[in-house]
């Protein structure tokens, strides 16, 4: 919403996402300078400090590895596909009239785990709810 402070949150996921986009233009000028000839190439440093990027990110990033996001949404027991729709089900039934409180999100997002995994699945810890909000 327009006037609205940004949480501190939205404000490091912005700042992510920045540096996320220096390092893709990084990526792709260091594979632009591998196709010149070796005495007239800039080296990695050279063009992680002209993109403003860490040079071991940007050769973690050559080397084809995964960024942080992606690394922890591995980690994550739900899916981010299925947590836009257990977001989608929140909002609508809020919308409905029928806001939904931290125990039936969570009985919710085990049922899904359950459906997914079976009867023998890990149910979200006593935390996950209040990392699904900040996540959401």
């Amino acid at each position: 919403m327009p006037g609205c402070a940004f949480s501190e949150r939205q404000k490091k996921q912005k700042a992510r996402e920045i540096i996320e986009e220096r390092t893709e233009k990084a990526v792709l000028a260091y594979l632009a300078e591998q196709q010149k000839e070796p005495c007239l190439r800039k080296g990695l440093r050279v063009i992680a400090e002209l993109h403003g990027i860490d040079h071991n990110k940007l050769a973690r990033a050559v080397k084809g590895g995964r960024s942080m996001d992606e690394a922890n949404a591995a980690k994550q027991k739900l899916s981010p596909a299925e947590e836009r729709v257990l977001v989608n089900f929140i909002l609508n039934s809020a919308d409905c009239g029928f806001p939904m409180t931290h125990r039936s999100i969570e009985s919710y997002a085990n049922a899904i785990l359950q459906k997914r995994i079976g009867s023998n699945y890990q149910p979200v810890g006593s935390g996950w709810i209040f990392a699904f909000l900040d996540r959401n």
